[in-house]
């Protein structure tokens, strides 16, 4: 099984479901499918090879969900760039992964065209342009497509994306198809996900909501995507989409605990606020159970994605867990290793050490790193 059959199985089965939603756009489960194979279909035109490299930089929107899953029906590798990034950094990134296939929207286009390899397509992602070098375009060229299904091993790379930039140059992170795989049962598992789940997407599809679009997809749920990352305009998308789950970073929750009234509003359907990327202070972490009357915690790292560990909002409750990340999850094995590389009993003081099908393949064109930070299977 491929991490895009999570997706197709639910169209499949409930294809009048809506699976996205933006502003005043929704797509069924159905229409989301044929898109993708449409545009699929026309990826593998451009470029037969099988796990060759597609670039995405672009902002939240549904053509951008469409493409991202397109490059996985197709076969092939995604790699996403983020738009807020400077233009050398993006051809440094572009030019590392040699991308055959560049989409990109209007917003981004100057941040895009860094460095573009030899013979690679661009396309522009957008809703209304229809040029041939557009999306758009490409949906209708290749409407009732499909593509060729690949064989693909589970050890083959679905997606390289770039991380560590804070301490020398980013590292391409190779995540293979079973690691996809394995985050989303990690995620399923760990947060009992519902076909009734409305999901706000508050981050970046190329970071951290890109993460929850196939767990959500597979529960039969809807993705909404945020209109704006504003504390009042999330507030308010929060109460009035009915959103049962999200995802943020905790300085985004400080701000949206400061807004007036906030403790006044109906977050009844509210199941899943979960904070991750950095720790939450002990204090903010009970308010905001006390106001939203939920929060959780999920850990891990761009090399094991998302979900090495989760705490749910039953056991986050108790205030003697507030300075914990969870348990691991179901597909992940955690350790606490010496410097000797010994792994000490419970109660000792070490380095936190993974290993599972979560964990990365590697760093991409980078081996010497790899064979640092992965020793005997441990990341």
């Amino acid at each position: 099984m491929q991490p895009i059959d999570f997706l197709l199985r639910t169209a499949s089965a409930f294809p009048h479901r809506i699976a996205l939603e933006a502003d005043d756009v929704s797509m069924t489960y159905g229409e989301l499918a044929r898109q993708v194979s449409a545009l699929a279909a026309a990826f593998q035109d451009i470029d037969p090879v099988p796990g060759s490299r597609v670039a995405i930089c672009a902002g939240n929107s549904v053509p951008h969900v469409v493409a991202l899953m397109a490059v996985l029906a197709a076969g092939k590798t995604w790699v996403p760039l983020n738009p807020r990034s400077a233009g050398p950094e993006l051809a440094r990134i572009i030019d590392f992964t040699t991308p055959s296939i560049l989409v990109f929207d209007e917003a981004h286009r100057e941040q895009a065209c860094y460095a573009v390899p030899a013979g690679a397509r661009r396309l522009v992602c957008g809703t209304s342009s229809a040029e041939p070098n557009s999306v758009a375009g490409l949906l209708v060229a290749w409407q009732g497509r499909v593509p060729r299904r690949q064989s693909r091993d589970l050890s083959d790379i679905q997606a390289i994306k770039f991380t560590g930039g804070t301490t020398g140059a980013p590292k391409g992170v190779m995540q293979s198809l079973r690691a996809w795989n394995a985050t989303v049962v990690s995620i399923l598992t760990a947060m009992q996900l519902q076909d009734d789940e409305r999901y706000l997407a508050v981050a970046s599809i190329t970071h951290g909501t890109s993460t929850f679009l196939l767990p959500v997809f597979a529960c039969g749920g809807t993705i909404v995507l945020a209109s704006s990352t504003r504390p009042k305009s999330v507030l308010d998308q929060l109460e009035s989409g009915r959103i049962t789950a999200t995802f943020m970073p905790p300085t985004l929750i400080y701000d949206l605990l400061d807004e007036p009234g906030v403790a006044t509003r109906d977050w009844s359907q509210l199941r899943h606020m979960v904070y991750a990327a950095a720790p939450m202070r002990a204090d903010r972490i009970a308010q905001a159970i006390e106001v939203f009357g939920t929060l959780e915690t999920s850990f891990g790292q761009t090399e094991a994605p998302a979900v090495i560990a989760f705490m749910p909002s039953i056991e986050l409750r108790n205030s003697e867990r507030h300075g914990s990340v969870g348990r691991a999850t179901p597909l992940t094995e955690i350790g606490i290793m010496a410097p000797d590389g010994r792994l000490l009993p419970p109660g000792e003081t070490g380095e936190i050490v993974v290993r599972g099908d979560l964990l990365m393949s590697g760093y991409w064109r980078q081996p010497e790193k790899t064979a640092e930070t992965i020793v005997d299977g441990w990341l």
